[in-house]
This record gives C-alpha cells, structure tokens and sequence, in this order.
C-alpha cells in the first residue's frame, strides 16, 4: 500500500466527491471559524509564542480536515521548532509527514533559488502544488509563511507586489494562504499595504486574536447581508400563499383518504399536486441561501416543467436595448431549436414573442389554428413536435419586465386554474432571482468601473506631478543663474525667455485642467458667432507648426475652394482642432505624415485629421475619449501630455452639437479622428456675437500714473510693482487690506491692482469699499486672482473691478491693457 493509499485509506469516493463540494474549511482560529476556498489573510505577530499560538491549530485542524500543508519557515521559529510546536499538538505528526501530507520547510528553499524572489514562479508552484494535492486526494491546500526573512526595501517593495497579485491569484482555488507580519519588523506604511493587499488580517488586542476585516470587505458583505435580509423577507412573503395550499392539500388528502376512499388515479393525482407544492416551496426555501445562483435557473425550468407537466420549458431574461428576450435555460430543446429561440422578438409568431408584445400572458392551445402563426417558425415547431404552449412575463417587484417562463407541450393543451397560479408562483420566483442577479452584475460591474476609476486617477496623478516638475526644473535652474552678480544681458534674456516658455507650459497644462473642470461642471458657456472653418483649421495649423517642425513631420491640409461656415465659438474651435493635431504629432514617429481634410457632407462638415503614426490597438479605441486615457508610453515620457486632450475635445464637439470618433487599423498603422458639426445654413444663421480677444498687441503708452499694488504675498506684490516701475509707473505697494484702505486716501492712485484672495478682507470686499469713498470710487480696479470660471469674473464685476486678470499672466500684455484705459 502506497503512502498516498495508507493517508486516504479511511475515505471512501462518496466521502471524498463530499469534501470537494464543501465551499468553506475549518480554520482552526476561533476568531476566524470556517474560511472560503481561496481565502488570502494575514496574521500580525510580536512575539514567537504568537506564531505557535496560530499556526499549530491551523496546521492540525489542516491535517486533520485531510488538506495537503506546507508550512515556510523563517526566524523567530525555524523549522526544527515549528515541527516541535505541532508535535506537541499531534504526537503522530511523523506519519503525516512521511506520509507527505505536511512540509515544513525553511524560506530559503522556497521562495529564494537564484538571489532574489522569482514572483510568477512562486504563484505558479502554489497552483501546481494545490493541483498535486487534489490529484493525490486531499481536500484543498493549506500554506502559511513568515515575512521576517525580507531584509531590504527593495525586497519588501517586490514582496509587496507579489501579495498584492495573491489574492487574485488564488480566487477559485483550494488554497487557503496565511501569512504572517512582525509588527516590530513593519512600519505603519508597510501595515497599510498588508491590510490591502489580504482578504482580513488577524492580530492579538487585548489578549484575545480577533479578526480584523478590511474597509472594502466589510462593506461588500454588509451590503449582502442587508440584500439577503431584504430577499429573505420577499421569499417569506411571497411562500405564504404556498404554505397555505400546502396545508389545504394537506387536509384535502387526509379527508379524502378516510371518508371518500378515492380511487387510485385520484390519490396519485393528489400526491403528484402535494409534490409540486413541496417542490416550489423547497425552491422557495433554497432561494433564501446566498450561494444559490450559478444553475438555479435550470432548478426553476426543470420545476416548471414537472408542475406543468409539459415535455419542454424554457426560461427568458428581457434585454431592453434591444427589446428581446435571449434564452438562459431550457429542457427538452436540441441543438436546431436552441439556436433559432436563443433571441426572440415582440410579435414574432410565438407564445413569449407576443407575450413580449402585450405584456401579458399567451396561452396557445394548437400553433396549427393559432391566428399568428407563421413562416420559419411555425416551421420550427413542427420540426420539434411542439403543438402548444403559454408563455407567463416574469415582473420585478417594481413591476418591470425582466423575463418570460415558457411551457411547451406535443399535444393541443389548455392549463388549468390550478397550474397557472403555480407557475405564477414560479415567475415570482424566477423574477426575483434574475432582478437579484441583475443587481450583483450592476454591483460588480460598479467595483469594476470605481477600480479601474481608481487605477486611472493614480497614474494620473503621477502624470501631473511629472509634467510639473518638467517645467520646473529649467525655471529652478534659470533663478540659480540669475542669482549671479556679473550677467551679461544675452544672459539674462537667455533665462528670462526659458522662464516664460515653462511658466507659458505649466498655464497650459492647467488651462486644460481648468476646461475639464468647467466641462464635466457644466460651467463652459460658447461665445457663438459665425465662423469660416477654413480659417479655423488654418490658424489651429499655425499653432502646431513648431510641434510638427520638431518631429520632422509634414502637413498637408485640403480644403475646399469655397469657405464652410458653421455657428461656434473661435477660441474653442482652434482648441479642438489644435488638440487633435498635437496628439497626431505626438504619436506619429519622427518624419510622419499628417493629414487634415475638410469637406461638406450632407447637413454636416466634415473634418478628418489621419496619420501614420504609432496606431491603436481594439482596446484602447474604445477608451480614447476617457478622461486620463494615454497610449503606451516610453520611460521619459516624450510625448508628454496628461491624457485628456481627447476628452476634451468630445466635450467641445458635443458642445457644438456635432460628434468626433477614432478609428485605426492597429498598432503601428496610425489613426484616423473624425469631426462632424453642423453646417450653417440661411435657416440656422443669426447675428454674430462679439468675441473678444485676450491676446492685445497694443505698444502701452506710459505716463506717470500711479499705482497701488495690494496683495499679502510679498514675493508676488514686489515683483509686479519692480516690473511696472521698470516701465515707468509710479508704484505703491501694501500687503494688507485695512492699510491700503486708509493710504488710498493720502497716496488717491489712479489704479488699483488688488488680489482677490486677500486675508481679513478680500480684494472684493476691498474694491466694494474703495467704490464707496468719495476720493476713490472713480479709480480703476484690476483684480488679480488663480480662477478663471466665469462666476468668479462675474462676482468679481459685481463688487466693482473693471478688469479681471488670470495668474500667471504675460507681462507684456498686462502693459498693453494698462495702456488701453482711459485714466481721468
């Protein structure tokens, strides 16, 4: 007899095919009772008498449920004192060991071969390891390791990435893994990470284990605790008509049995109605279970079937897209009539297509006379001997159509009273677990959507905080520079130019946040007026020439002779159009190809933007117009960007009331974006709307005007004021409201620049009141602020600034609308 045979010898087949339906094993843990298959936890330690405290009777309990063990050793308890502890605990522990039930082994024979830890070998050998067991006998796997043998950062960051791919890994395997964590060897970081990345962790408070479930695991079992306490309450509700025909059947066959003596046919009628009753009630009752969904649509037709006594059934969810019901369960059907059922649509000439239709249940006695049959499917019943059937909708508690249940017979058959309420009771039943398992799909479907929400807002957070240091880093270098005493003036122009160009990227990077915001808040409002599209796609060009002259590219633009007009806002069409030319370029390799054609078509013009670029993969097509969607991305990130061009740019089609999409042929065939906006026809056109330009090129004109500078970051108010007295201005600064409130009477400056996020009082406030003095309520107020949403401005203008400038903002046009005002 093998070793294999001598450990198994006490479990007969039948007991063995029991213990692999079992869903849950003891965990030996009083504070963990029975875990699910699969389950991955963590165990947090102090001392070595906390490991003995844990892992023997989680190895004993193991041995003794017949599950195959390795226990991975590492200080504070080796091996050698590992096997020790569980003797203790089982004096026969050297026959599970020869046996091969048990390992316990040491780390570096594990997890270490060639100096570092291999993570996809690992997670492969506790597959291979759990599929050896199961093929040797046992019941599932049962692996502990300690993590105290990680001595490096690096090691831990590796460990860490190989925990958080575990518990993944191991769902719908017989595994259960523990592993434990030295709290003197873990920071509170390090903790963090290892509650994540586990199902639940386990640590001693207080003297007692107790068992410590993280915040998303808790909340997905509350929340199907509360489901479950809500589906039990409707299936009790629901039974009780059930348990009332039962006891009347029930009466019904005891009176008949002693007084009428009723022949044999009617007592074997009786008994087969008792059977249906017990049977829905026993559905009913397993309805309750929360692990009962995977075949318990199949459970609920094979019942209708019996208690309707029909030689087919078949069940139908309603898909509202497309108005259909598709099949989920049948019995009796081949293959032919499984293939042409499996979607069925209103009115089509069947009992659950027009049931469909009226919402309402059919009953068909004979297809051969019924008024609607016809064509290939009464051609379809004939050819699977079905003459008739009833169909019954399947309603939510809320009333909405979620299915059918169909009964089909070889013969001409009209149910009785009697039938139709219990398969009324069915579709109750069956209604409640297809709106049940609707709900989990949606709920599923949820965490998928938040996870991967998630997932996207941190790589873009990482974007941003790369695409601000770029800019950084030159503007840091050129302050250094700047510091020095003996500067040349090439020099200083030289530094003076590589802080605008990166202060210029940084604003346009948070422009792009700024308009994503206002998009997604509904707070973008068009300037429309009438617009030549020829000239837009002619400027927008003009914009990404240096883009397109770096990259070696060339553009070539067709248009037509004769000009496309459309109703828009200018500054918002060059920015789509600009947005979708710079991605082309970005992702097109060096000396590409850039096309943008523009063409009428229909009520629509049509613009088309193709490349020959780096392409798209299926995938990624589909997600382009996501917020933080990037393609594939080198280490250095040359293309740069943050990912929400092309959300931007739909928002602002839709806007227009026009429609963009992406195609490509695959990766490496480049792509191809399409725009489509609404021509403007004699119809459509109105009066156009001013627009007004921010980008003055007017020389400013300086005179000896004076000037009060207000703002309490003192950096920011000197600078402004070095730069207008560089320009000839007289120049007053203060850092707080009260003060220059009182000097504006003595110093009476014929301009004020006021930051709008002052302390004490803000700037608005402070504009209200220079408004109210005598001596100052002619004066011009300029407010300087960070926002650029359009409320901002307008309760800007309202608490009395005439002008309202968006920092950081260019010098040289701040002089030219100091220049522009009419100064009394």
């Amino acid at each position: 007899m093998t070793s294999l045979q001598k450990s198994t010898k006490h479990f007969n087949s039948q007991a063995i095919v029991e213990i692999r339906m079992e869903s849950k094993a003891h965990s030996g843990l009083s504070c963990c009772g029975d875990l699910e298959w699969g389950s991955h936890f963590c165990h947090l330690y102090e001392t070595r008498e906390d490991l003995i405290d844990t892992l023997v009777p989680f190895f004993s309990t193991g041995l003794e449920e017949n599950d195959k063990c390795l226990w991975v050793t590492s200080e504070p308890l080796k091996a050698v004192d590992a096997i020790a502890a569980l003797k203790e605990k089982m004096p026969d522990l050297a026959r599970y060991m020869k046996s091969g039930q048990i390992q316990i082994i040491d780390h570096d024979d594990w997890y270490v071969h060639s100096g570092k830890m291999d993570v996809d070998a690992v997670l492969q050998s506790w597959i291979d390891t759990e599929q050896q067991a199961l093929a040797e006998g046992y019941s599932g796997l049962r692996i502990t390791g300690n993590i105290s043998f990680i001595q490096s950062r690096e090691d831990w960051c590796a460990f860490e990435q190989y925990e958080s791919r575990v518990t993944e890994f191991f769902a719908g395997h017989r595994i259960i893994a523990l592993c434990s964590y030295h709290l003197e060897k873990t920071t509170g970081q390090d903790i963090l990470d290892v509650v994540q990345n586990h199902n639940f962790s386990v640590a001693r408070r207080r003297g007692t284990w107790e068992m410590i479930e993280n915040a998303a695991t808790k909340i997905a079992k509350q929340d199907l605790y509360k489901a479950n306490l809500g589906l039990e309450k409707l299936v009790s509700e629901r039974t009780s008509e059930l348990h009332n025909v039962l006891a009347i059947l029930k009466e019904q066959k005891r009176e008949l049995e002693s007084v009428l003596q009723m022949r044999d046919a009617s007592q074997e009628q009786l008994k087969a109605e008792l059977a249906d009753a017990e049977l829905l009630h026993s559905i009913s009752a397993a309805l309750i279970n929360e692990g009962v969904v995977g075949d318990f649509y199949q459970k609920l037709v094979d019942a209708a079937g019996l208690v309707m006594r029909s030689d087919y059934a078949s069940m139908q969810r309603f898909e509202p897209e497309s108005n259909s019901l598709q099949l989920l369960a049948h019995r009796g059907f081949n293959d032919e009539a499984l293939a042409f059922w499996e979607w069925v649509t209103p009115k089509q000439p069947t009992s659950c297509g027009w049931a469909l239709h009226l919402n309402k249940r059919v009953v068909v006695t004979n297809f051969e006379e019924w008024e609607h049959s016809a064509g290939e499917d009464l051609v379809a019943f004939r050819a699977a001997g079905v003459l008739s059937a009833q169909s019954t909708p399947l309603l939510s508690r809320t009333g909405t159509l979620v299915g059918m249940i169909t009964t089909h017979w070889k013969r001409t058959h009209n149910p009785s009273e009697r039938d139709l309420r219990l398969i009324d009771i069915i579709a109750r039943q069956a209604a409640d677990l297809i709106e049940r398992n609707t709900a989990a799909e949606a709920l599923r479907l949820q965490a998928n959507r938040l996870e991967e929400a998630d997932r996207r807002k941190d790589e873009f957070l990482a974007m941003l905080a790369h695409e601000l240091r770029n800019p950084l880093s030159p503007i840091s270098a050129a302050a250094d520079i700047l510091s020095f005493n003996k500067l040349s003036e090439e020099k200083i122009h030289q530094c003076s130019d590589i802080i605008s160009r990166q202060v210029k990227h940084m604003t346009s990077l948070i422009d792009d946040l700024l308009d994503v915001s206002r998009v997604t808040g509904g707070l973008i409002t068009l300037k429309p007026e009438k617009i030549n599209l020829i000239e837009m796609i002619n400027h927008s060009s003009e914009q990404v020439k240096p883009l397109v002259e770096n990259y070696n590219h060339q553009l070539f633009l067709k248009t037509p002779a004769q000009p496309i007009f459309v109703m828009g806002d200018r500054h918002r069409l060059i920015q789509i159009f600009t947005n979708i030319l710079n991605n082309a370029a970005k992702y097109t390799p060096k000396g590409g190809s850039l096309n943008l054609t523009l063409e009428a078509e229909g009520e629509f013009a049509k613009i088309v933007v193709s490349d020959n670029g780096i392409g798209m993969d299926e995938e990624l097509v589909k997600h382009a117009f996501e917020l933080f969607t990037q393609a594939s991305r080198t280490s250095d990130r040359s293309q740069g960007g943050l990912g929400i061009g092309l959300a931007l740019v739909k928002s602002l089609v839709e806007l227009h009331q026009g429609s963009v999409s992406i195609s490509s042929q695959g990766i490496g065939k480049g792509c191809e974006v399409e725009v489509l906006l609404p021509l403007l026809t004699a119809d459509k056109e109105s009066e156009p709307i001013a627009f007004i330009d921010d980008h003055l090129t007017q020389t400013p004109t300086i005179e000896a005007i004076k000037i009060m500078v207000v703002d309490d970051n003192a950096a920011n108010a000197e600078m402004v004021a070095s730069l207008l007295e560089m320009t000839g201005y007289e120049v007053v600064v203060e850092y707080d409201s009260l003060k220059a409130l009182e000097r504006s009477i003595i110093e009476l400056p014929s301009i004020y620049i006021l930051d709008v996020g002052l302390p004490i009082m803000d700037g608005k406030e402070l504009a209200r009141r220079l408004k109210k003095q005598p001596e100052t309520k002619n004066a011009t107020l300029i407010a300087l602020s960070g926002y650029s949403k359009d409320q901002e401005i307008v309760n800007a203008k309202e608490a009395g600034f005439d002008h309202y400038v968006v920092k950081p903002f260019e010098f040289k046009k701040f002089l030219a609308l100091l220049s522009s005002l009419e100064i009394d």
